[in-house]
């Protein structure tokens, strides 16, 4: 992503030279940069007889119509309206119908996984003793402005969705201030869904246990403007120099 942002229009690297580094900080520098490129290696290689990005792809192809790609294979179907028996047809034959595939069965999973997370109940605080039923009600109001104002039930369902798809979904909770033209419109805690593509976690890290996974790393895209407006144009210079 960040070698697109070449451009004769962004400054040179004024700050970061790794050269002036102490040699500490070198050697902590050039093993995050390789460990990064040993996560996203390691998630392309073969497990089992197969690769987790090539059962990743067929989910995203199953996700959007289209066509099954198996054109006068014969195979046996059911005529769910009818009931009648199992018959073989020929795909994509004008006799029988359409060779395109709906993603079906993901459109009815996100609609049921959307519907029991808008049912999801409120939190419940319990103050333990007397003395803490004030701080009990703070976290209780900071738990509804999450949801309210962050949006982060949103975010849920789009984790939610990953997991279905997937097989798994990652994100993190960051303290986030956006600025426009100097006036604040949000800052506050912010929960965000991140891409599981754009993700590589610890090659030893085991399902269901958090505490196995010991790094990670995640990308983030921005269109020009975005980059530019966070991170300003030393920063950019900086971020292109990284990659060469």
């Amino acid at each position: 992503m960040l070698k697109e942002l070449k451009s004769e229009t962004l400054p040179a690297a004024k700050d970061f030279n790794k050269e002036s580094l102490s040699k500490d900080d070198k050697e902590k520098f050039d093993f995050i940069i390789k460990r990064i490129s040993d996560l996203q290696e390691f998630r392309k290689q073969e497990q089992y007889g197969t690769k987790i990005e090539d059962i990743w792809q067929d989910a995203d192809k199953d996700y959007v119509p289209h066509r099954l790609g198996t054109t006068g294979k014969r195979k046996l179907v059911q005529d769910e309206e009818k009931g009648w028996a199992s018959t073989l047809v020929t795909l994509g034959s004008s006799d029988w119908q359409s060779d395109i595939s709906a993603p079906n069965p993901f459109v009815k999973i996100q609609t049921a996984v959307g519907i029991l997370i808008d049912r999801n109940p409120e939190g419940v605080f319990s103050a333990g003793a007397k003395k803490f039923s004030s701080t009990s009600e703070l976290q209780s109001q900071l738990y509804k402005r999450s949801w309210e104002i962050a949006k982060s039930r949103q975010q849920l369902k789009l984790f939610a969705f990953n997991l279905a798809k997937y097989g798994w979904a990652i994100g993190r909770t960051y303290p986030l201030k956006i600025t426009n033209n100097g006036i604040v419109e949000y800052d506050d805690t912010f929960r965000e869904n991140l891409d599981p593509w754009n993700v590589w976690i610890d090659d030893m890290a085991l399902p269901n246990n958090q505490f196995s996974i010991k790094d990670w790393c995640w990308r983030k895209i921005y269109a020009m403007d975005a980059l530019q407006q966070e991170f300003g144009e030393t920063e950019i210079g900086n971020m292109l120099k990284l990659v060469g």
